[in-house]
Order: C-alpha cells, then sequence, then structure tokens
C-alpha cells in the first residue's frame, strides 16, 4: 500500500495527461486481479493519468531481462515490481530516481508521501527507491517483527 500511497500523493503534481507503463509478474491466478483494481482506483483519483500495466513473463528472471533491455534501448518503464530477493541488485546496478527526489521534485516535498521506516532495504544509493506493500508474511525479512528469520 505505500507504492499506492506514494503514487497518490505524487499524482495531483504529475497529472497533465501522463501515461505510466508499470510491468509486473502478475498473472490471473498470482495477483493481476488486485493490481487492475489498484490501477482503476489510482486512475479514478488522478484522472490525468493513465497506468498501461504489461505483464513479464518468467517472473523476476524475467522482467530483469527485458528491464536490462529495455534500458539499453533508452525505452525503460516508468515502474517496475521488483521482487524483495532482486532490490540490492537492481539498487546497486541498474539507474533509477529515488522516490524521495521526485517527491522533491514534483512537489517541493509537500506530497505528504513517506519512506517505510520497516523497511531499510528500501533506501539506496542515498535515497528511497522501493516501495514495500504491506502486509509481508510472517518471517519475511521486510516485516518489521522479523529478527534473524524468527519473529520477535
Amino acid at each position: 500500500m505505500d507504492a499506492i500511497r506514494t503514487l497518490l500523493a505524487l499524482a495531483p503534481a504529475l497529472a497533465q495527461g501522463i501515461t505510466l507503463q508499470y510491468w509486473h509478474i502478475n498473472t490471473e491466478a498470482f495477483g493481476l486481479p488486485a493490481v487492475r483494481e489498484l490501477i482503476r482506483e489510482f486512475e479514478r483519483r488522478n484522472p490525468g493519468i493513465k497506468v498501461e500495466e504489461r505483464y513479464q513473463p518468467n517472473a523476476y528472471t524475467g522482467l530483469l531481462q527485458n528491464l536490462q533491455a529495455a534500458l539499453a534501448a533508452g525505452n525503460p518503464p516508468d515502474v517496475a515490481q521488483i521482487g524483495y530477493l532482486y532490490t540490492r541488485y537492481v539498487a546497486e546496478n541498474l539507474p533509477f530516481v529515488p522516490a524521495d527526489e521526485l517527491d522533491r521534485r514534483y512537489t517541493g516535498g509537500s506530497s505528504g508521501a513517506t519512506p517505510p521506516t520497516s523497511a531499510p532495504w528500501a533506501w539506496s544509493r542515498g535515497g528511497w527507491w522501493a516501495c514495500p506493500i504491506p502486509p509481508l508474511p510472517a518471517g519475511h525479512p521486510g516485516d518489521p517483527d522479523w529478527e534473524g528469520g524468527a519473529r520477535g
């Protein structure tokens, strides 16, 4: 939900007939209906912004291969869903604009969007770049109650 809240907070400053391309790995049996509902709600609240969702086959391996090819060709998506296990690789190897920089650039920092304090892995290279979508499953390293593999 943090990702949706961030987009909603930044949307008024961005809403000038924009289409955002969102890459994901979700299928009908794995989260796609929920993704489409979130997109419908986002577009309802932000009539000047359209979200174009694009399924990437072969899970995160396929998404990352396609993302690297798109970056090399100069036409990457605006937003990509990155699995927790791939966040460090992406943060250290692929270009991105941190969410806090976008907030400053488009709203002067007045959007009210706040970074997730319970997910230190969402910070890298001096900026807030990942928006975890809670709730995380118990025992997941991004879970704020997780300590060394056991809930504290």
